[in-house]
């Protein structure tokens, strides 16, 4: 469970830093603008290219760490507790050959932004975007690296308490 500390405490922070950024910045820009008809230029662009996908993706994995996604359990609870072990470790597998991949193309994608030096035209300056590919891979990759170390505890613990797993009772069996 430390290691799954660590990545809340940093994705918390992360997450906490940007939302204030993103506040901070944009009532500075709006207060430019209504003020002194000028506001701060390319506020919209960072905010689009950084800000907001960081708040989109940096939380997964502090949201995986609670085991909080959304889920449905309709069905669940009434099936076996032989067969909703084999679903939890069926599902546990599909999420972690879907964060590989996931980490994988958007690793791939940052590396050839980042080759190519991206950017875009916002009035008369060049902003760079390259380093935004950077936070997908970043936040899929520490999604990936708490399934897996959620499985590992599950393999070495007597209960069942795999990735998505909400710890309900029957489950927790």
């Amino acid at each position: 469970m430390r290691y799954e500390r660590i990545v809340e405490k940093v994705t918390l922070t992360l997450g906490t830093a940007v939302l204030v950024a993103m506040a901070v910045l944009i009532a500075a820009d709006v207060l430019l603008r209504q003020t002194m008809d000028a506001g701060i230029p390319t506020v919209p662009d960072f905010v689009s290219f950084y800000l907001m996908v960081a708040i989109s993706f940096i939380p997964i994995a502090y949201t995986q760490v609670y085991r909080s996604h959304v889920e449905t359990t309709v069905l669940f609870q009434v099936l076996p507790p032989a067969l909703k072990k084999i679903l939890l470790w069926l599902n546990a597998a599909i999420g972690i050959g879907m964060f590989s991949l996931l980490t994988y193309l958007s690793l791939v994608e940052a590396l050839n932004q980042t080759e190519k030096r991206s950017f875009i035209e916002s009035g008369k300056v060049l902003f760079q975007i390259w380093p935004s590919y950077w936070l997908l891979p970043i936040s899929f990759g520490a999604m990936l690296f708490v399934l897996c170390h959620q499985i590992w505890m599950a393999r070495v613990e007597t209960e069942i308490s795999l990735p998505y797993a909400s710890g309900d009772s029957e489950t927790s069996q």
